[in-house]
């Protein structure tokens, strides 16, 4: 038979006040089933990083029990919204989308460093990307094997990655 404990809400979180561990371990151990189910719907069925949020959240939990108001919501219900706005930036983070003016800038920079690549790295990502030619066909055209095609795309490609990344710092 599954005994389940009992505990008056305003005695747990006046533990948790207390900043007593076994309030924060029951407290763990009686919500975060169903809160790791709600993040793993937030989170797109990504377990590992549901777990990771949960985590954080659950050691935001002490430093941001000032904020709870017993007489606003239950203790369960401030754990989930809490999760879900821990939740909301770890997708923000994740699915980080520049905006616009970004995109434009980056485009005319990926552009002129395009200008400043040798000429065989240039010519075989221009092909490729503007001209949808295939490795082969490059080979062809510019008459070197497909291994230096690969070379020279895979050099250039590492040019632009580092520009990419290099623009994404700031």
């Amino acid at each position: 038979m599954d005994k389940k404990l009992h505990i008056n809400e305003q005695l747990l979180v006046d533990l948790l006040y207390a900043n007593n561990r076994q309030a924060f371990s029951f407290v763990y151990d009686t919500f975060s089933p169903a809160l790791h189910g709600s993040l793993i719907d937030l989170i797109e069925t990504d377990k590992e990083r549901a777990v990771h949020v949960m985590e954080d959240a659950f050691t935001a939990v002490g430093q941001a029990l000032q904020s709870y108001d017993e007489g606003q919501q239950k203790l369960f219900t401030w754990l989930l919204h809490m999760m879900h706005q821990l939740a909301i930036v770890a997708l923000r983070q994740l699915n980080k989308c520049p905006q616009a003016d970004e995109l434009e800038r980056l485009s005319i920079g990926l552009r002129q460093k395009l200008l400043t690549m040798n000429r065989g790295q240039r010519c075989v990502i221009e092909l490729i990307y503007y001209k949808g030619y295939s490795k082969t066909r490059i080979s062809q055209a510019l008459h070197i094997s497909v291994e230096k095609v690969d070379q020279l795309l895979q050099a250039g490609l590492q040019h632009l990655k580092q520009y990419i990344n290099y623009c994404f710092q700031e």
